[in-house]
């Protein structure tokens, strides 16, 4: 005759027990006697509570499922695979500026203040973060905020893009200082050290940067680099457009045409 076997889960519990018997190699188990509470409310099990050296055991696959974790049996491996739902996320509300006394803050899409009107200027969310300054001029510096209200990245840039796949530009030019333009991830990190006196976001892997220094008598250059902050390829251009579903419109040498994420060159 085969013995029955249960899969239980342990609860240490202190209870009066009956003396009920299951006999199973060196140690004795009793039916127990006792009610269990999940959240206040009394559940029933079919398969018997039993105590063992004064360890409390419940039904393993009964408990789960109101406990709402799902339960797998292998037979092959004689194994017992427990998982928890993944919870679906919330949709996110729809963030959008809005304007109060000549200042700017934001809304979500029932009207509620996310951020309140303190901005002189702020721009529709991207990539998460909302590009937003503090005052007019010169003077008038870029930062973000997030969907909570928080200004993650702080006003302290002269120029700033809005975010891209979680990359983007901004300038730390001052009054006697051309444009150093760095690359910062959506923590304000750097990307890398370089910096430039002019470039774009990246597409496609790649972003349009100037290779040469802007002094008087020196050609402007353009070339592409990748998110490490390395020339992707030699080729220089007299101008050179972000790239689009693999392709960039160029000029290289005074002929337009384009280029693949490859660098080959196609002229029109």
């Amino acid at each position: 005759m085969k013995k029955k076997r249960e899969l239980f889960i342990a609860v240490t519990a202190a209870a009066a027990v009956t003396c009920t018997a299951y006999a199973a190699q060196n140690w004795t188990a009793y039916e127990a006697g006792f009610k269990i509470f999940l959240n206040n409310v009394q559940k029933n099990f079919k398969n018997p509570i039993v105590a063992i050296n004064d360890n409390t055991y419940i039904p393993l696959r009964e408990v789960s499922e109101q406990l709402g974790i799902n339960v797998d049996w292998d037979a092959q491996t004689s194994s017992v695979y427990l998982s928890t739902p993944t919870a679906e996320p919330d949709e996110e509300k729809y963030i959008y500026p809005f304007e109060e006394n000549g200042l700017w803050g934001y809304k979500d899409e029932d009207g509620k203040i996310v951020v309140e009107a303190k901005y002189v200027d702020a721009f529709e969310f991207s990539d998460g973060l909302g590009r937003v300054r503090k005052e007019k001029g010169f003077n008038g510096k870029y930062g973000f905020v997030d969907k909570n209200g928080n200004e993650v990245i702080p006003c302290q840039y002269q120029g700033a893009y809005d975010f891209i796949d979680g990359v983007t530009v901004v300038s730390l030019a001052t009054r006697s200082d051309e444009d150093n333009e760095i690359y910062i991830d959506k923590s304000g990190n750097r990307l890398f050290d370089k910096q430039f006196k002019g470039s774009h976001l990246f597409h496609d892997g790649y972003a349009a940067v100037i290779k040469t220094e802007r002094d008087i008598g020196v050609k402007e250059e353009w070339s592409y680099i990748n998110k490490k902050g390395e020339f992707a390829t030699e080729m220089t251009f007299d101008k050179a457009e972000n790239f689009n579903r693999g392709y960039a419109d160029v000029v290289k040498d005074g002929v337009g045409g384009k280029i693949d994420t490859e660098f080959n060159f196609y002229p029109d």
